[in-house]
């Protein structure tokens, strides 16, 4: 996901080692403004490397809202992701129904980031694309949405295509003079900074308990990690292996978020009911069709704080009592609802239920000498009670209590950005 923060659009890439930023934002500048089409320039993390040309007045609003602007980053992401695994250009519909592109910025068989492009309209209402997200944003019913909508450039889908070779022609010519200097010095200077930044990041594990993720990843690096994944897509796309094409995207996804979240204690909602879909979407793959589910959470709450990973033990608590016990499979159901100043975040399956006294187990339980239990049910509640109040926190319902599965619920404060200063 591009993060938006002064920090990072200051740290250096190797796009932007390799390629002067002045150039490159006035050839920006000028595809925008001959094409009329949105263009920014990321890195191989996702990441602008310089500043927006184009960009239409709907796709301004559209980032400025809580519950859509992570949307827009995702839809960033994944096209440049796709864009990386085949090598080419990739023209998709994002999760406004824009008419979107990625892209990829190679050199010498270097992947160093993609040109992101588009927020079009097209003229040939019969040219099927497909969308990028599973998600999609309802912002018919906005008035401002709507109006700005109708300004949206219109262009054929053949006039696109041509657009589109254009631009790629143009960003390898600057890629290829851009090589003439002192491209091995910043080079080198960036690996030794990635080694150093590798160095002292702090071990993962403490974040996601019991997982020894954060161990390989201060072996390997996350940058590393991601290039291995990378060439697993490019060589299950070769092969035509579909399915593992798409596993390795939405493995891909949930390691970004869990990486680039590790020393954050609170994200946005829809951030992590991203990650939730990846994961879910994943374990349909792994349990072959056993698993249905189903998200259907207001995007007026994305901007909602909560804290990192918090669904995430509810999921596989539906998972364990619902899904794989049952040789027919079950189904697992994501809602939310507002219950006064608090949001309701439910989780529901159709399992066998989970009993009484391991409920009560849960919620009673309390944390050992090292502040943590080894159920993480148990610490997720604990963790909401002491920071919003004995107001939030979990509430588990099963068979006992008429319910044709499990239920759980978390309550967080819907405006909690006060709390949590």
């Amino acid at each position: 996901m591009i993060a938006d923060t002064d920090k990072e659009k200051e740290e250096v890439s190797l796009l932007s080692d390799m390629i002067d930023k002045k150039k490159l934002q006035k050839l920006q500048d000028t595809m925008a403004e001959a094409l009329d089409m949105a263009f920014i320039a990321v890195d191989y993390r996702g990441r602008p490397v310089v500043e927006y040309s184009g960009f239409t007045d709907f796709c301004c609003r559209m980032r400025e809202r809580p519950c859509s602007r992570d949307l827009c980053f995702q839809c960033d992401a994944h096209g440049g992701l796709h864009a990386t695994i085949t090598g080419e250009p990739y023209i998709y519909r994002c999760h406004a129904g824009l008419v979107d592109f990625a892209v990829p910025l190679i050199l010498d068989g270097q992947y160093l980031g993609s040109l992101l492009g588009g927020q079009l309209e097209l003229t040939d209402t019969e040219q099927d694309l497909q969308p990028i997200l599973p998600q999609t944003t309802d912002w018919r019913s906005d008035p401002e949405l709507t109006e700005a909508s109708g300004r949206v450039h219109r262009i054929s889908y053949e006039k696109l295509k041509a657009s589109i070779s254009l631009v790629r022609d143009t960003m390898q010519g600057l890629l290829e003079d851009s090589r003439r200097g002192a491209v091995q010095a910043n080079l080198e200077r960036r690996i030794q900074e990635l080694m150093e930044e590798r160095a002292n990041r702090a071990n993962f594990q403490e974040t996601v308990a019991g997982s020894q993720f954060g161990l390989i990843q201060d072996y390997l690096g996350g940058d590393f990690f991601f290039y291995v994944l990378n060439v697993l897509s490019c060589l299950a796309y070769r092969e035509k292996a579909e399915e593992t094409e798409r596993a390795v995207c939405d493995f891909a996804a949930m390691m970004r978020y869990v990486t680039e979240n590790a020393d954050s204690n609170f994200v946005p909602l829809g951030e992590e009911l991203g990650y939730i879909a990846s994961y879910l979407q994943l374990q349909k793959r792994r349990l072959e069709g056993r698993l249905q589910y189903d998200i259907q959470v207001p995007e007026k709450y994305y901007g909602v704080l909560c804290l990192f990973m918090m669904i995430q033990p509810m999921v596989e608590n539906a998972l364990r009592y619902a899904v794989e016990p049952s040789e027919e499979g079950g189904s697992i159901s994501i809602r939310a609802h507002e219950e006064g100043e608090l949001l309701v975040l439910t989780v529901s399956d159709n399992g066998t239920g989970m009993r009484k006294e391991q409920i009560e187990a849960i919620l009673r339980q309390r944390s050992g000498k090292h502040g943590k239990s080894r159920n993480y049910l148990t610490n997720i509640n604990q963790r909401l009670k002491n920071i919003f109040g004995k107001r939030c926190g979990l509430v588990i319902r099963s068979k006992d209590d008429g319910f044709p599965g499990t239920e759980i619920q978390v309550r967080i404060p819907l405006r909690n950005e006060e709390t949590l200063e």
